[in-house]
């Protein structure tokens, strides 16, 4: 037998059709599409025997063989229709709205075809039948429902642990009462910016937190799957790491490190190094100690930015780093090798001064030299710079050194001639 399904209607021939209410289709949110002319193949089951109804069970979905609707009949005392439960994958496909899970647990449709199904209440259906359908189907077995759910969430930068190519947090989630541990992938995060968090927020919107969206995969009540993104761990990128390390090397001027004060002198591991317990977060970026100065100059409108970049291009010597003096004076100690002396070369940032010791020019003296600076500076913080050119003014004679200070020219004086000024003054010295 064929039926002719049409925006709503089972129609056994031109004159006779059935509603959805007048099978046992009424009332499960079911609707076919309207633009869609569907043709079942149907068997009737001969076992069921009740008056004014008939039982089908759909063998076809889909028949090509329209022509064998013509001149078909149906029992005219028959005014209510039972189908047998569908199979999903089958009539999915036709339907224009459904509650799938409804539709399982009414028994109107089936995941497995291998799975029996029954009718959802054989004293509803009224059988009358010798050998009920029943007798040759399995109790039902149904499939839980697989259905998604999507969650918005914050998590605060704090919270994250950074590793190689990923970050992992811990995520309550509101809808479903669980806690989840959730990753988040990104090729170029790493395990060393667990110690620069807090830089994150800084780059990222200002916000101390992150927005993730989380898609939860649940069959019945397991979760099964977790899909998560967030906008702003996927935007890390190297410009993001970039502004970064720039931003870690101006927060050296706008808060310096703390440091004990038996060390006055830094080099570039040291000043993002642990200087103590609560500072540890390292040269994650290995920036150099010309990186330092080149940001500084580029990202500031620094006064003596001339100075700077002549004492480190051009006169500083790499057998030894360059240096930095933090608070109170955040500055660059220069170490220039002479013919016959070595020098070092203070250069504070916005001063109108560079100091300049000058040393014998002895082999593997360098070091020792660097620690009687460190002495000198770790005075200068106590007593100012002022009283201490003053002092060594008046005991210059007992004194292992030669010290200079060259002025600069007032503020108001060209950028050219202030730096050809003290240039012409210090290069003299540096013998």
């Amino acid at each position: 037998m064929l039926i002719r399904i049409f925006q709503n209607r089972f129609y056994f021939s031109d004159e006779k059709s059935f509603g959805l209410s007048e099978t046992s289709l009424a009332d499960v949110g079911i609707n076919f599409k309207d633009n869609l002319e569907i043709f079942w193949e149907v068997l009737v089951e001969e076992n069921y025997a009740v008056e004014g109804e008939i039982c089908l069970k759909t063998i076809n979905y889909y028949s090509q063989s329209p022509n064998k609707f013509e001149g078909q009949t149906i029992e005219p005392d028959v005014k209510f229709i039972w189908f047998m439960p569908f199979k999903w994958s089958q009539i999915e496909g036709q339907l224009s709205s459904y509650s799938k899970k409804k539709l399982i647990e009414e028994n109107i449709v089936y995941i497995d075809e291998k799975m029996q199904i029954t009718y959802r209440n054989q004293e509803e259906l009224g059988r009358k039948s010798i050998g009920s359908i029943m007798s040759f189907e399995a109790p039902i077995v149904k499939e839980p429902v697989v259905e998604k759910i999507e969650e918005i969430g914050k998590i605060y930068y704090n919270d994250i642990d950074f590793d190689l190519g990923k970050v992992s947090f811990s995520f309550k989630s509101k809808v479903l009462g669980q806690t989840f541990n959730l990753e988040l992938e990104n090729p170029i995060l790493r395990k060393e910016f667990n110690t620069i968090k807090s830089y994150f927020p800084k780059v990222l919107g200002g916000r101390k937190y992150f927005t993730i969206k989380v898609v939860f995969t649940l069959r019945g009540e397991d979760v099964i799957d977790k899909k998560v993104s967030s906008e702003e761990i996927q935007s890390i990128d190297d410009k993001v790491i970039g502004q970064i390390k720039d931003a870690r090397i101006e927060n050296l001027i706008s808060t310096p490190v703390p440091y004990s004060d038996e060390k006055t002198l830094f080099n570039a591991e040291d000043i993002f190094g642990r200087f103590n317990e609560a500072s540890e977060e390292g040269n994650v970026f290995n920036q150099t100690e010309e990186e330092i100065i080149s940001t500084l100059i580029n990202k500031k409108k620094i006064r003596n930015a001339k100075h700077l970049q002549f004492l480190s291009g051009h006169k500083h010597s790499p057998k030894l780093k360059i240096h930095f003096t933090l608070k109170p004076y955040f500055g660059f100690v220069f170490f220039v090798e002479g013919r016959s002396k070595k020098h070092f070369c203070w250069e504070l940032l916005e001063t109108h001064a560079t100091y300049l010791w000058s040393f014998e020019k002895l082999e593997n003296e360098k070091n020792q030299q660097l620690e009687v600076l460190q002495k000198i500076i770790s005075q200068i913080k106590i007593i100012g710079r002022e009283k201490y050119k003053k002092t060594v003014r008046e005991s210059s004679d007992n004194q292992s050194f030669e010290f200079h200070a060259i002025d600069h020219l007032k503020i108001n004086t060209s950028e050219k001639e202030a730096f050809q000024y003290w240039k012409q003054r210090l290069l003299p010295l540096l013998v």
